[in-house]
């Protein structure tokens, strides 16, 4: 497997083993029935197609995103929705770097309306922690470029002791939370560095994702819809002028 099906397996793996699990006994309530794994009773489907074939987000209509769509349709009317830890699934991974990241942003663009939807229309509220992972998710998305940040200032004024601590803490922190995986996965210790500094790109893409939430960058056939260069450049600049106003509010942290 290359590197990026790797990670792409951590994440997976956190999520099935961890995050499902967890809000199912927090409420009963899933941020996602992914679209590989779920199962419906079709009388509840059958009422909702005619919204979810119509949906649209900021006037323009949407071209992925079906899982979150259903789940959030369920969920508001009431219907608890559960992890089932039995069951096996085989699924694949995107092998490249483009393919990865592009995925990433898709799912990201998907997360960020769905949730902002759900936190808007009251119901998620009614499932604590289900809304506190919504909250938490969208809050971590500048949170966590502020430690690069502050290890650039850390080194910039030569405070080698800061920087080095902000390192081991990185390194102390994401194996507590992978740990799980690593129990099961004890090879993948030696991808923890790639790891790390892939969980600071995805922070980059979930931003980046944010700024280009209306974009639906889905394959249909042969047909692809992409971007305008203008448009990319706008929103490249766009999330810069996010990542510099991030770093201005890091140095008043200081």
């Amino acid at each position: 497997r290359t590197i990026w099906q790797k990670m792409t397996d951590i994440f997976w793996d956190m999520r099935n083993f961890l995050d499902m699990p967890a809000q199912t006994a927090g409420g009963k309530a899933l941020s996602c029935l992914s679209g590989k794994t779920a199962l419906y009773r079709r009388e509840i489907l059958v009422p909702k197609m005619n919204f979810f074939l119509n949906e649209n987000i900021l006037g323009r209509k949407k071209e992925s995103g079906e899982d979150k769509c259903f789940t959030r349709l369920v969920q508001q009317e009431g219907w608890k929705t559960y992890y089932q830890s039995s069951a096996v699934i085989y699924s694949s991974a995107a092998p490249g770097f483009d393919q990865f990241i592009r995925q990433r942003i898709r799912w990201a663009r998907n997360s960020h309306n769905s949730d902002f939807q759900s936190l808007w229309s009251g119901w998620v509220w009614k499932c604590p922690y289900l809304a506190f992972s919504m909250i938490d998710r969208f809050i971590s998305v500048f949170t966590l470029l502020l430690g690069p940040i502050f290890l650039t200032l850390a080194i910039i004024e030569n405070q080698w002791g800061l920087a080095i601590s902000i390192v081991i803490l990185w390194f102390v922190g994401r194996t507590i939370k992978i740990f799980p995986h690593l129990r099961r996965n004890p090879k993948d210790f030696l991808m923890l560095p790639i790891y790390l500094g892939v969980s600071f790109l995805m922070a980059l893409t979930r931003l980046y994702a944010l700024v280009t939430i209306r974009d639906q960058h889905f394959i249909r056939g042969i047909r692809k819809v992409s971007a305008s260069r203008i448009k990319k450049i706008k929103d490249y600049f766009l999330t810069a002028e996010m990542i510099a106003g991030i770093f201005i509010f890091a140095l008043t942290l200081r």
